[in-house]
């Protein structure tokens, strides 16, 4: 059994941020305010559709940026802001999850397109 102190900082986490992307279509803007928040971005997918996430590098630090499918498990994900792709598995509503990790708060332009 090991004795010792740890210290502890609790943060009031901001509901994550929500919007719509369409395949093809313009960029569209993440900000979180807030530790711990992320930002959610839902598309219109059919099955064995593929896309590509492109991120901008704008917002500060590292994130996690994850395409998620209709039933909430994750098909693709990259670290730090890389452009990547996924076949979707089935017809549905996705979402591109931005999870900011750490303390890092901002904005982030993301592009969905389709080859």
């Amino acid at each position: 059994m090991g004795t010792g102190s740890i210290t502890l900082t609790l943060f009031d986490v901001p509901p994550d941020t929500t919007g719509s992307i369409a395949i093809g279509g313009p960029a569209v803007t993440v900000t979180t305010t807030g530790v711990g928040q992320n930002g959610r971005l839902t598309f219109q997918g059919s099955a064995g559709q593929q896309v590509t996430v492109r991120p901008s590098t704008s917002m500060p630090g590292l994130n996690w940026t994850s395409v998620v499918q209709p039933d909430g498990g994750k098909i693709a994900s990259h670290y730090n802001s890389n452009q990547f792709s996924a076949t979707l598995p089935v017809a549905g509503i996705y979402t591109i999850l931005v999870d900011p990790e750490g303390l890092n708060v901002g904005s982030m332009s993301v592009t969905l397109t389709s080859p």
